[in-house]
């Protein structure tokens, strides 16, 4: 009788997430990326049970660079970029223990050998593939000419990725620190857009009104359960001439095969995070600091090679 009433709750989760899931996806399909405020919407939610391959539109993405339909019973999608070198992180990031999964899709061969140490330890069969940069596979949000359009009347623009939490990890920064470092190259530019993370819009929204208070521009790609946040967030790039970050993510990779230089600004910050950070973490920030802690508005080879390492080798024009 338990084995019975505890399905039935596991059918009911799913198909009480699938319809508000599906809800809000047709709800803000219009919304873009200026109306941060309304896109950080904490009722949004993936489908349960298939959370990790559907975050930030994953799935969409990823069908597109592999040419089908994803089987979300027997494959999985790593949800970012991970640069952990701890194989056991591969069992916190998804559901990749899951029986049934056949197939995992993740990004550049670098994780793929990860992901096989885990796999080899715990006598577990998958095939990884990897699929390079997923935003690569993802519709622009907004038609060509639209973009033209804000393009003009922005001009130049500095995007600046300010480091953010999430449910794992609580991150502090100083935004009088990050806008001072912003303040220093500003008449370089004609707009600055600060691109928030969700969570953050919710969770310190006087942060956003101190970057409005100083003329920026703030941005959101939405909640990470909306299927059209690669979307939103392959335009917000696209759009940008120069990328600044204080936070080490998966937008420094995509922003990079999109053909934007980046900026690391780096920052002692105050984190807690389940992971903590590991020998990986902290390597990945050395080399952040050696190449990308220079203002060049050039993409060097030493760039790419360390974008290919992680997110993997796309096909550039």
């Amino acid at each position: 009788m338990k084995k019975l009433i505890k399905i039935i709750q596991l059918i009911f989760g799913f198909c009480k997430s699938l319809i508000v899931y599906k809800y809000y996806s047709m709800k803000f399909k219009k919304i873009d990326f200026f109306q941060y405020k309304t896109l950080a919407n904490p009722n949004f939610c993936c489908i349960r049970g298939f959370a990790s391959s559907t975050h930030y539109g994953n799935h969409l993405a990823v069908s597109h660079l592999i040419h089908k339909r994803i089987n979300f019973i027997r494959e999985y999608i790593e949800h970012g970029v991970s640069f952990y070198s701890n194989p056991e992180c591969v069992r916190l990031l998804g559901y990749i223990d899951r029986k049934g999964i056949k197939t995992v899709y993740t990004f550049s061969e670098q994780r793929v050998d990860t992901i096989n140490e885990y796999l080899k330890t715990h006598n577990l069969h998958r095939k990884i593939v990897p699929v390079g940069p997923y935003i690569l596979g993802a519709n622009h949000h907004k038609s060509t000419e639209e973009l033209v359009s804000i393009k003009k009347q922005a001009g130049r623009i500095l995007l600046v990725f300010p480091t953010h939490s999430c449910e794992t990890n609580e991150v502090n920064y100083s935004v009088e620190f990050l806008i001072n470092k912003i303040e220093e190259r500003r008449n370089e530019f004609n707009t600055v857009f600060v691109c928030l993370y969700w969570m953050e819009v919710l969770k310190y929204p006087q942060v956003a009104s101190l970057y409005e208070a100083q003329g920026y521009t703030v941005v959101s790609a939405g909640h990470r359960s909306d299927p059209l946040f690669l979307s939103r967030l392959k335009d917000i790039i696209s759009l940008s001439d120069m990328v600044f970050t204080n936070g080490i993510g998966t937008h420094i990779g995509y922003s990079i095969c999109l053909s934007k230089p980046v900026c690391f600004i780096n920052e002692d910050l105050n984190k807690s995070d389940i992971f903590h950070e590991d020998e990986g973490i902290k390597s990945v920030r050395e080399k952040l600091i050696k190449l990308f802690s220079d203002f060049s508005q050039t993409i060097t080879h030493e760039q790419i090679a360390f974008t290919e390492y992680y997110y993997g080798k796309w096909e550039r024009i």
